[in-house]
C-alpha cells in the first residue's frame, strides 16, 4: 500500500468486523488451463490472471501479501486528508485496515465515510466464487474460445476441430433450435431441425440391436425383416432394368447393339443382376429361350404379352382397343370410366364404350351407370333411367317422363 493514514479517534462512528483469515498462498494464472502456485490453501489464496507471469512473480506476490488479514470496517464523519486514496492503509480508533471505499462531504471540514466492506458487503460488490466455480468460470465465458468450444447467444455452443494447418475438419453446433453435426466441407452430416421436428442424415446409417418404425407403416427389426403398408414409387427410372453383352461375361452395357448375344436383367434398379442368358442366335436369330421371354416386355410405362390374365385388374384411365400390333397398333375404341346424366340431368357414374377419347356432341359411345343407360350414335341419342326414358333421332325428340309422355316437348299423353 502507497501510503499509511493514522486517523486516531477523528470520526464520528467506528464499526468493525472479526478479521478475515491471513493470505497464506497466491496463484497466478497465465492461460486457461496452468498456473504458477506459490504458499498452501490453508488460508485465504490470492488469485490472479497474467499470461506474462513467473514462478518468481508468484513468490514475490506471497511475500507482500503473506500473513495480512482482510479486517472490515465502517467510520462515518472521519477527518481524511482528502488526497487519500483507495489502497491506502488506514489506522482508525486502534483498527488497522485498508481504504476500500471513500465518501466525502466537501464542506469546511471535508469529512467523509470509509471503511473495507465485510463478507456479505464485499460479496455483493466484487462476488467471490469457489476455486470450481473460478475454474468453470474461465471455461465458459461467453463469446471466448477454449479448445474450439465457443459460447455465444446467437449459436449456443459450438464444437470446432482443426487440423495442424488450422484448417477446420468438423463442427458441432447445439442449442435449443438445432443439433448438428458438419463434415469437413462444411455439410451438415447429422442435423436435427427442432422447428420441423426432422432429423436429416447425410451419409451411412448402421442400426445396432434396435428397429427402425415409421409411422408402424414401415418397420425393419433386429433380423432385417421388412413389413411395408405403404406403397414404393421409384420416380424417374424403372426397378426392372436390362444390360446386354457379346459373351455373357464382360462388356455388359446397357444399350442392345447387333453384335449383343446375352442378356442379364435387374429388379432392383441395377443393384443386383440375375444370370446371364442367350436371347439372340449365333446368326442373328432369337435364341432357345422360354417363348415368355420372346413374347412379354416389360418397362416402367409399358407392358406387352398376348395374354394377361388377372384376378383384378385396374385401369386409372381407359383401355383402348384396336387392331395391328405393338409397333403397328390402329386403335377403334375405349373403354373406361366415365360420368352420365339421367333424363333429368342428374351426373351418374358409370362405364363407358367409345369411338374416341372423349364424349364429346356427336360421338359414338356407350354409358351404362347406376343411374341408368346412355347410347349416342351421330344424331340418335337414347337415355333410359329407372323412371324416364329419353329418345332423339333425326329431329324427333320423344320423352316417357313419370308425368307423360313428349314429343318435341309437347305432351301427348
Amino acid at each position: 500500500m502507497s501510503d499509511c493514514i493514522d486517523l486516531g479517534k477523528k470520526a464520528m462512528t467506528l464499526e468493525t468486523a472479526p478479521a478475515f483469515a491471513p493470505y497464506t498462498g497466491v496463484l497466478l494464472w497465465y492461460d486457461d488451463e496452468n498456473a504458477f502456485r506459490s504458499g498452501d490453501e490453508t488460508g485465504r489464496v490470492l488469485e490472479a490472471e497474467c499470461p506474462w507471469a513467473t514462478q518468481q512473480m508468484a513468490d514475490d506476490m506471497l511475500s507482500a501479501v503473506a500473513g495480512y488479514a482482510y479486517r472490515p470496517f465502517t467510520a462515518t464523519g472521519a477527518i481524511l486528508d482528502p488526497a487519500a486514496e483507495l489502497g491506502d492503509a488506514v489506522y482508525v480508533g486502534g483498527v488497522c485496515s485498508v481504504l476500500a471505499s471513500i465518501d466525502t462531504t466537501f464542506d469546511a471540514m471535508c469529512a467523509a465515510d470509509i471503511g473495507a466492506p465485510a463478507d456479505e458487503e464485499i460479496d455483493h460488490e466484487c462476488p467471490y466464487t469457489s476455486p470450481m466455480e473460478r475454474k468453470l468460470g474461465r471455461k465458459v465465458s461467453l463469446g471466448k474460445t477454449y479448445h474450439g468450444t465457443t459460447i455465444d447467444r446467437k449459436h449456443g455452443i459450438r464444437i470446432v476441430r482443426t487440423a495442424a494447418d488450422g484448417t477446420e475438419q468438423n463442427r458441432a453446433l447445439l442449442n435449443s433450435d438445432t443439433l448438428a453435426f458438419y463434415d469437413a466441407e462444411g455439410n451438415p452430416a447429422i442435423y436435427f431441425d427442432a422447428a420441423a421436428g426432422r432429423y436429416r442424415f447425410y451419409g451411412d446409417v448402421n442400426v445396432t440391436g434396435g428397429s427402425i418404425n415409421i409411422n408402424d407403416q414401415f418397420l425393419v427389426d433386429e433380423q432385417g425383416n421388412v413389413v411395408m403398408s405403404g406403397t414404393i414409387s421409384w420416380g424417374n427410372s424403372s426397378p426392372y432394368q436390362s444390360q446386354f453383352s457379346e459373351d455373357g461375361e464382360t462388356g455388359w452395357h446397357d444399350k442392345m447393339t447387333p453384335d449383343d448375344l446375352y442378356r442379364r436383367d435387374s429388379y432392383d434398379g441395377g443393384k443386383m443382376w440375375g444370370e446371364a442368358y442367350q436371347f439372340r442366335g449365333e446368326d442373328g436369330s432369337d435364341a432357345d429361350v422360354p417363348s415368355y421371354i420372346k413374347s412379354t416386355y416389360i418397362s416402367k410405362t409399358e407392358i406387352r404379352s398376348p395374354i394377361i390374365t388377372g384376378n383384378d385388374i385396374r385401369a386409372l384411365g381407359a383401355f383402348q382397343v384396336g387392331y395391328g400390333s405393338a409397333d403397328d397398333f390402329t386403335g377403334t375404341g375405349f373403354m373406361g370410366y366415365a360420368e352420365g346424366l339421367d333424363a333429368l340431368g342428374n351426373v351418374t357414374e358409370g362405364v363407358a364404350l367409345s369411338n374416341g377419347e372423349t364424349l364429346e356432341e356427336g360421338d359414338n359411345y356407350v354409358i351404362v351407370t347406376n343411374g341408368g343407360v346412355r347410347l349416342q350414335a351421330g344424331t340418335t341419342k337414347i337415355y333410359a333411367t329407372g323412371n324416364s326414358a329419353h329418345i332423339v333421332v333425326g329431329s324427333t325428340d320423344f320423352k316417357v317422363l313419370s308425368d307423360g309422355v313428349y314429343i318435341n316437348g309437347t305432351k301427348i299423353g
